[in-house]
């Protein structure tokens, strides 16, 4: 049977409620319909591992929302972390590191600017 929008909507509303919650961030005033919603917030680095260890878990246990979220509900554990990296790489919150680390600067790592694509010089 396949889940009717209402049913698929019910399920990421769980799991954007969940994320907002764990952002400190209010549900209630998001639009999630604004282009790059996701990209409004942050969170830690450890507040998204936890995020993931539980749309991970809600996707092993919960067939409602394995059927909203996965092309292919399976309920094996591999095709759920899967799923919950992905949901997470494509619309989790932006990862803000609490000390204010710069990879790019502290590693020395230069773009040239100059050059076509993304090429990097050391």
């Amino acid at each position: 049977m396949v889940a009717t929008h209402e049913q698929i909507k019910k399920q990421y509303v769980k799991v954007l409620v969940k994320m907002c919650r764990m952002a400190g961030v209010d549900f209630a005033s998001m639009d999630f319909k604004e282009e790059g919603w996701f990209t409004k917030h942050t969170w830690t680095q450890a507040q998204e591992n936890e995020f993931m260890d539980w749309l991970f878990e809600r996707l092993l246990k919960d067939r409602p929302m394995r059927k909203a979220i996965m092309a292919y509900p399976k309920s094996d554990k591999k095709p759920c972390l899967m799923a919950a990296q992905a949901f997470i790489s494509n619309f989790g919150w932006k990862v803000s590191d609490p000390h204010g680390f710069d990879f790019m600067k502290e590693s020395g790592i230069k773009l040239d600017k100059s050059a076509e694509g993304n090429s990097v010089n050391g």
